[in-house]
């Protein structure tokens, strides 16, 4: 087996650290336990189920529905996870145990397949491969341990022990099942993931949108297999497939009783919150394409703007102050009075018409405010009121409408986007790969070990072996979902991400795949083995900065052309302190004088459609940590 390693530069260690996943518990000899152990996950954030996430257009706010773990016995993933699958864009997901080399047809390892390449060193990995591994171990009735030299014991007098006798009977080994006549045949199980029910409710009155997931059904298959002249092994599709055969029965006892067995090994029923999480960035992605696509199209109609208008000046009189309507309203006092306008001296006539004019005057501001109170609630300009009021004095004194629907027709496109692009801001803050995932294939990485020891049945030297994996696929079925409201815990998104990352980055939130140690019970738990601190390259992109001409001047725009520049500006002005402070250039004006603390830096933000990367240069004080003069910067094309 070393001789073997050897030759992939690889020893017996990593092999092991292959087995020993820190989320579940050994026994210091490198053996399942007997009894059934919680997964060691983050004790702050544990949950059970994923029952769905919302969209609130309005607010921005993303909320995923989960139900709490009451006890750490219910825990199947934590926020760690979560992360891990919507940052690394892991939908859909292949695994298998394949045999290494064609030329060793015994070959004492199996070898790692799996897609898409970002499992890599996840949780995620891990759990694809314990849940096959457990699968191959129940099948043929053997325990593998983690420790070197890796022996085997049969099940039963380990980690079976978990299971009542009714269901250990039912999932008796394939060779020790009736009409097991297969010698040195080769089988390949695997766990499969049916159709996802999901619901999908638009709430108009609050502008949210809700997605609320069922429960993943999960089957387990089998498939006979030969070798070819090559000796590949491949499918044997020239005999029938047969419900009845010791392999048949096997993977439908499985099927009938997954969550039950489950319920002994979590690592199962994890796998369907796993894929579940995965439908979730499905439901991300879709609503910023949908988003993207709306905010991109909003076109409101000039003929409904001026509709609107003449609905109100229908309902006005503008202006009020004027000499024929001071005249009117002076000769109708009179009128009521029985006085004639020969009977009323002069000074009365002036000081009257002076009290008359004032109150119109007053009646004409009182008017104009109203109507430029009215239209900038309408079309969410309140800021600018001093334009929209002499818009609109412009269009009531003298017609001059085209303008004001201009402005009106721009201020609401610009709200519309502004609102929308809310939950596009959300999404891009919580750091979603949006990347569609391309068509993958089934590799592994060649700078880690991808073996580990091979599961067969020694037993009456049949030498049954089996091969196969998990095929976790996404495919929904829109359908209704059961909601149990009182269970599901509404949590806010962003928070949630933002936590993991100043975890991660201060050290405190691992990605563990391997490693060990024991408690006081003789159980090994997982320990921390491989800190994540990424690589936070999406700031210090010295590549892009190279492309860039050597000799260029900033226009030093501060107001954003788009809408991808207008998430740039809002994800720099809320990330400021981990902009890159620029070091060759010194600051002259003095109102950011270096000796106060002052430094220049610049964010880079890549663009929605993800084909430019913003760059924006900014003043910040690392002594106060204030952060100002935010601008644009703009290259000259090249000649």
């Amino acid at each position: 087996m070393q001789s073997l390693l050897r030759r992939r530069h690889w020893s017996m260690l990593d092999v092991q650290n292959l087995l020993n996943w820190s989320y579940l518990r050994r026994t210091v000899d490198g053996w399942l336990p007997t009894k059934t152990y919680a997964l060691n996950l983050d004790r702050q954030s544990q949950f059970k189920k994923v029952n769905g996430i919302s969209f609130n257009i309005s607010t921005g706010k993303i909320k995923f529905l989960l139900q709490v773990a009451q006890s750490k016995e219910q825990g199947l993933f934590d926020a760690n996870d979560v992360q891990e699958v919507l940052t690394k864009g892991i939908t859909n997901s292949l695994f298998t145990l394949d045999q290494p080399a064609v030329e060793f047809p015994s070959h004492p390892f199996q070898e790692m397949r799996y897609g898409p390449s970002s499992l890599s060193k996840t949780n995620f990995l891990s759990t694809l491969l314990h849940a096959d591994y457990l699968l191959k171990m129940i099948s043929t009735g053997v325990e593998v341990c983690s420790e070197p030299p890796f022996q085997i014991r049969d099940a039963s007098d380990g980690f079976m022990k978990r299971l009542p006798e009714w269901l250990q009977e039912e999932l008796k080994p394939i060779d020790e099942r009736n009409d097991c006549a297969i010698m040195n045949s080769v089988h390949r199980f695997w766990i499969e993931a049916g159709e996802i029910a999901y619901q999908h409710q638009f709430d108009e009155n609050n502008n949210i949108i809700t997605y609320y997931l069922d429960d993943v059904p999960m089957h387990v298959k089998k498939q006979l297999m030969q070798y070819d002249e090559q000796g590949n092994l491949i499918d044997d599709v020239s005999k029938l497939d047969d419900d009845h055969s010791p392999e048949g029965e096997f993977a439908q006892a499985f099927t009938r009783y997954y969550d039950q067995i489950g319920s002994y090994f979590p690592e199962l029923l994890r796998l369907k919150e796993l894929l579940k999480l995965g439908v979730l960035l499905l439901f991300i992605r879709s609503t910023f394409e949908n988003i993207q696509k709306y905010i991109n199209n909003i076109n409101i109609e000039f003929d409904s703007i001026n509709d609107y208008l003449q609905r109100i000046r229908n309902q006005i009189t503008y202006p009020c102050e004027t000499d024929s309507e001071i005249n009117r309203i002076f000769n109708s006092c009179l009128s009521d009075q029985n006085i004639s306008y020969s009977q009323v001296p002069y000074e009365q006539i002036k000081e009257l018409k002076t009290k008359i004019r004032s109150q119109l005057i007053e009646a004409d501001k009182s008017n104009l405010k109203k109507v430029t109170e009215g239209i900038c609630e309408a079309c969410h300009c309140a800021h600018q009121t001093a334009t929209i009021k002499t818009l609109v004095l412009n269009w009531l004194l003298y017609n001059q409408k085209v303008e004001l629907i201009s402005f009106i027709v721009h201020s609401l496109e610009t709200y519309k986007r502004e609102q929308y692009s809310k939950v596009l801001e959300t999404i891009v803050y919580m750091g979603v790969h949006l990347d569609e995932e391309k068509q993958f294939k089934l590799n592994n990485s060649t700078s880690e070990c991808s073996w580990v020891p091979a599961v067969f049945c020694s037993k009456k030297k049949n030498g049954l072996k089996i091969y196969g994996g998990v095929s976790l696929q996404i495919k929904l079925k829109e359908g209704i979902v059961q909601q149990n409201n009182r269970q599901v815990t509404m949590i806010d998104a962003l928070t949630m991400m933002r936590n993991i990352s100043q975890k991660q980055q201060h050290g405190e939130s691992t990605t563990v795949r391997s490693g060990a140690m024991s408690d006081s019970n003789s159980n090994r738990v997982g320990s921390v083995s491989d800190s994540v601190n990424g690589d936070q390259g999406s700031r210090n992109n010295d590549s892009y900065r190279e492309r860039q001409p050597l000799e260029y001047e900033p226009t030093g725009r501060t107001e954003p052309k788009n809408l991808n520049e207008q998430i740039a500006m809002k994800a720099a002005k809320a990330d400021a302190a981990n902009g890159e402070t620029l070091k060759n250039i010194v600051l002259r004006d003095a109102r950011w004088s270096p000796e106060g603390g002052w430094v220049k830096k610049q964010y880079l933000h890549r663009s929605l459609d993800k084909s430019t990367n913003i760059e924006i240069h900014y003043v910040f004080n690392t002594l106060t940590g204030e952060a100002l003069d935010f601008k644009f910067k703009d290259y000259p094309r090249e000649k």
